[in-house]
């Protein structure tokens, strides 16, 4: 069973002094959105999003914001960029950067550009919290801590996986099960009819680049690690590696989660609607080799 530590429990805690802060999350995926409202979530802090990095700077420029999150890798006007333009008017708001690449002289060419800080993709709550509460003011007091109420959601629920390392990608989102459970689902819906192959190059690039932070979100060490190797495979290794460890995990989330849905529908529906559902999931899974 996932504990929340000592650390993440404190930070929890102070999180909440920033109350009523207002930061700007410059980010192009949707999952992502989730993950950082989620993860901000009862804090009390105010996120504004902007799918884009011009939109963001419009943002930027017509509201007042303590911080910004900055996404580097985008498809109109890339982060570096927007900080520039932010930079020429504004040289005090705290710009941080959000990037898969951990490399030294990326987080190097975070500093160049005029940034503050980089937090690295996937998204570890704890780093999260701990640069928030370095760069955006106090507005109050922490409350005084309180006992934690445990998530009613069970590990049961994920304890069939055989592609996902649950408490691995739990560890990094503070052990919040129902915040899990959504990026699951929408990781399902925006990559499960993806292809590869009918992608130019630069979306391509900017595809893997986004997967794979969203791999350790969601606990795919397989295929964040073949992400990170990415460079020593031929591309159509690569796609065809991609695609098949794609489909398992896919299997993996439509099993646990949509069936554990079915069980609990079952009490409000007619007999003759569950085995209509438990037949075309049958089918489902046949087809797409989900057995």
């Amino acid at each position: 069973m996932i504990h929340k530590s000592d650390d993440y429990s404190e930070l929890y805690q102070k999180i909440q002094s920033l109350h009523g802060s207002k930061i700007l999350l410059v980010e192009d995926n949707e999952i992502n959105h989730e993950i950082i409202k989620g993860l901000l979530e009862g804090s009390g802090i105010v996120l504004d999003i902007a799918i884009n990095e011009k939109e963001g700077f419009q943002k930027y420029k017509n509201n007042t914001y303590e911080l910004t999150l900055m996404d580097l890798v985008m498809p109109i006007m890339n982060g570096y960029q927007a900080t520039k333009m932010i930079r020429q008017e504004n040289s005090t708001i705290p710009i941080v950067a959000l990037s898969a690449d951990a490399l030294v002289e990326d987080i190097q060419k975070t500093k160049e550009y005029g940034m503050n800080a980089h937090i690295t993709k996937p998204i570890d709550v704890q780093v999260l919290y701990k640069t928030l509460l370095e760069y955006i003011p106090k507005k109050r007091h922490a409350p005084s801590p309180l006992q934690q109420q445990e998530q009613q959601k069970s590990l049961d629920t994920f304890a069939h996986f055989k592609t996902l390392h649950v408490e691995e990608a739990l560890h990094l989102i503070g052990g919040n099960k129902q915040l899990y459970e959504k990026i699951l689902q929408n990781f399902q819906t925006n990559y499960s009819t993806i292809s590869f192959q009918d992608m130019d190059r630069m979306t391509l690039e900017r595809t893997l680049h986004t997967m794979k932070g969203l791999s350790k979100n969601i606990g795919a060490a397989k295929l964040h690690d073949l992400l990170l190797l990415q460079d020593d495979y031929s591309k159509e290794e690569l796609l065809k590696n991609l695609q098949e460890g794609l489909k398992d995990i896919f299997c993996d989330i439509a099993k646990s989660l949509f069936l554990e849905e079915l069980v609990e529908m079952k009490h409000f529906m007619l007999l003759k609607e569950v085995v209509a559902i438990e037949l075309y999931l049958g089918d489902y899974f046949n087809k797409t080799k989900c057995i």
